[in-house]
């Protein structure tokens, strides 16, 4: 199958069998969407900066965590997985206080008023969201997938 590797339980057999660069196509995706929201969170950052704000915004580790996870680092996959469990708890909290609004929320594009949104939009989005991340969670959770970090850094699981 093209995009994936056979990965056998020992690791010393699995440092063997990775090639450098080589990463199954469903952990290139996860990498990707972390590197893309990693970019959005430094642009945003940049525009506050700009607008003479102060914004932290720890979504710019997806800039390292991204190009971690196409190295198969375990430091940063269990980065990736402690920031995905963290998004998920705060998609519920969101999605609690959109089902209690009973306004409309305004939406807000670089700290400028963009218009107007229904809070079953939000819930939409927000289910959207939190569907990714579930797909993520899978994938940096799936046998193959933590066996070729294992096989990186030495250790078993």
């Amino acid at each position: 199958m093209r995009g994936s590797l056979k990965v056998s339980d020992d690791p010393a057999t699995n440092a063997d069998m990775v090639p450098s660069g080589t990463a199954p196509t469903a952990l290139k995706w996860v990498a990707a969407v972390f590197i893309l929201g990693g970019a959005f969170a430094a642009l945003e950052v940049v525009v506050a900066l700009v607008a003479g704000r102060l914004n932290l915004n720890f979504g710019v580790l997806g800039l390292f965590i991204g190009p971690g996870l196409l190295r198969f680092s375990a430091g940063w996959r269990l980065c990736a997985l402690v920031c995905v469990w963290i998004e998920l708890l705060c998609l519920l909290v969101v999605s609690a206080l959109f089902m209690g609004s009973p306004h409309q929320l305004t939406v807000t594009i670089f700290y400028r008023p963009a218009g107007q949104a229904s809070p079953a939009l939000a819930l939409g989005l927000c289910a959207f969201l939190f569907l990714i991340a579930v797909w993520q969670i899978h994938v940096l959770t799936r046998h193959d997938i933590r066996m070729l970090f294992d096989a990186k850094s030495g250790g078993t699981r």
